[in-house]
């Protein structure tokens, strides 16, 4: 199986291929609990919608702007704002790790 993950203007983030021995074991975990999917593209797109969910969550409620229990529509809102504001809280690792480096160097 082969899993590519591609920006919005098509070009290529990364690409993995599961060989058919990752495959068949992976599936074996895959629709438990019962409410997870039971293929393992519809696993691996629940688990990035969930992180994704928990992450505007969690981004939201430490902006002050709002909490877990705020709307989703206006939560990703608020994400959205927060990064036209190149906030610190949409950083991304790499960036974060980038400015650490920065400061060892100092």
């Amino acid at each position: 199986m082969k899993i590519i993950f591609k920006n919005d203007d098509d070009s290529l983030i990364r690409e993995i291929v599961l060989s058919k021995a990752e495959e068949a074991a992976f599936a074996t975990g895959c629709g438990t609990p019962d409410w997870l999917p039971n293929d393992v593209a519809g696993w691996i797109t629940h688990a990035i919608y969930n992180k994704a969910r928990k992450r505007i969550d969690d981004i939201v409620a430490l902006s002050g702007r709002g909490s877990k229990f705020t709307d989703k529509v206006v939560k990703e809102q608020i994400v959205l704002d927060l990064k036209a504001e190149k906030s610190d809280l949409l950083k991304t690792t790499d960036e974060k790790m980038a400015e650490l480096e920065a400061e060892k160097i100092k």
